[in-house]
């Protein structure tokens, strides 16, 4: 019983590491569903076995689900700032053409002349 408590402690203490977090959350899972199979089950390996890989298998499909959804919202993320991007240039050009004294003016100034 103590060896079941030290690997679930041991992924508890390293779960606030984010490059050991994936492999700290199939540890935690697999030895969860390790335990809670040898108890449900009276001790039978093989099912204790099933119930790890049943843990493990809950772990990365979390992380899968968890990746997609930032995958997502990056996506999303990107196409507004470029639709930001399009609108901030849209209406530069309407200023321009409401104004074309004031274009004239600042083309002039950014541009040296010459002698």
């Amino acid at each position: 019983m103590k060896t079941p408590c030290l690997i679930a402690a041991s992924g508890l203490l390293l779960a606030g590491c984010t490059s050991l977090e994936r492999p700290a959350t199939d540890m935690a899972l697999g030895a969860g569903g390790g335990l809670l199979a040898h108890e449900l089950s009276g001790g039978d390996p093989a099912l204790t076995a099933v119930g790890a890989v049943g843990g493990i298998a809950l772990g990365e499909g979390i992380h899968t689900l968890r990746t997609r959804q930032q995958q997502k919202a990056f996506g999303e993320g990107y196409t507004r700032g470029r639709a930001d991007g399009i609108k901030s240039i849209y209406w530069d050009l309407v200023e321009q053409q409401r104004n074309p004294m004031a274009q004239s003016k600042s083309e002039s100034k950014s541009q040296p002349t010459r002698p």
